[in-house]
């Protein structure tokens, strides 16, 4: 699906509402795949109809998220390789920066 459809659906779906701030939480299509994985293997929730996808879909819904984030000013993209502290600080800056908290 291209962005334009995928925008208009979203408006749509929300009435125009949008949120105030978006994060992207990026990494590589094969760290995710090995997280998926690794969770699975740990005996937590088995892989999703989503998740169970070919690679070459996961890199385009990538790619998509990446260009929406580049074109929309209110989507803030991290590094999703940090770890859950420096990510949470990563965030909770970006949070205090743009309602001046």
């Amino acid at each position: 699906m291209d962005l334009g459809t995928l925008r208009s659906l979203a408006k749509t779906a929300t009435r125009g509402r949008d949120p105030d701030l978006t994060f992207v939480l990026d990494v590589s299509v094969e760290i995710s795949s090995a997280r998926v994985a690794a969770r699975t293997q740990a005996g937590g929730a088995g892989a999703d109809r989503l998740e169970r996808e070919a690679p070459e879909f996961h890199r385009r819904v990538r790619e998509g998220y990446l260009a929406l984030a580049r074109d929309d000013p209110r989507f803030v993209t991290l590094d999703g390789m940090l770890g859950p502290g420096e990510l949470l600080e990563a965030a909770s800056k970006v949070l205090a920066q743009k309602f001046e908290l």
